[in-house]
């Protein structure tokens, strides 16, 4: 794997707010998956890729998310609305990033398949000469997470609300470029019990 390229400076967004609300009382993202809470697998893909910044969203269980994010070196912030919904963890993820740079992943934390090779495949689909691109990985052409936003859309991405998600800021933009991954990781989350049970655990 070729790590990212400091030039265009690209940041990330990690979201581990949420609730859990579909699994039976258990905290998807510390959940043991492979040895490891779910969520760690998604910081060690985003780490390995060699990005310029990562932001760790916590809400939820927001002291030991963000005492997992400490352990691999990367800051967290909290969004106290967590409970309203992901658009305003994306805002809080965003805001929180560092200036200066070019475009940023908004990455689930939910989902331990995304590798760095994806994190790196996206980033060299990502023209900085034209801020307003999105790039997004899809498999079988559906699309997946995460997704790489130019600095264009920072304003629009830091100012969403409740449970709306960027998925209006992608529809509307007018270069989204699609990059096809040779597995399924870019399209697996883990909301359920049935979801772990589907992968294997080793």
């Amino acid at each position: 794997m070729t790590a990212i390229a400091q030039a265009p400076a690209l940041g990330c967004v990690v979201l581990a707010a949420g609730l859990s609300r579909r699994m039976g009382g258990e905290h998807k993202l510390l959940k043991a998956w492979r040895g490891r809470p779910l969520l760690d697998h998604a910081l060690v893909a985003a780490s390995a890729s060699g990005l310029s910044a990562i932001v760790v969203v916590t809400g939820a269980r927001g002291n030991e998310v963000a005492d997992l994010a400490s352990r691999r070196g990367l800051p967290a912030v909290h969004n106290a609305e967590f409970a309203e919904g992901m658009g305003s963890s994306i805002a809080a993820g965003v805001r929180a990033l560092p200036p200066g740079l070019a475009g940023a992943f908004i990455a689930l934390g939910d989902m331990p398949l995304v590798r760095p090779d994806d994190y790196v495949a996206l980033a060299a689909a990502f023209d900085a000469a034209d801020p307003a691109i999105i790039c997004a990985p899809a498999h079988g052409g559906r699309r997946g997470h995460p997704v790489l936003f130019g600095r264009a859309h920072f304003e629009a991405l830091a100012g969403l609300r409740g449970d709306a998600g960027a998925a209006s800021i992608v529809k509307a933009a007018w270069r989204v470029v699609l990059v096809e991954r040779p597995t399924n990781g870019v399209l697996a989350d883990f909301d359920t019990p049935d979801s772990f049970e589907q992968h294997p655990m080793t």
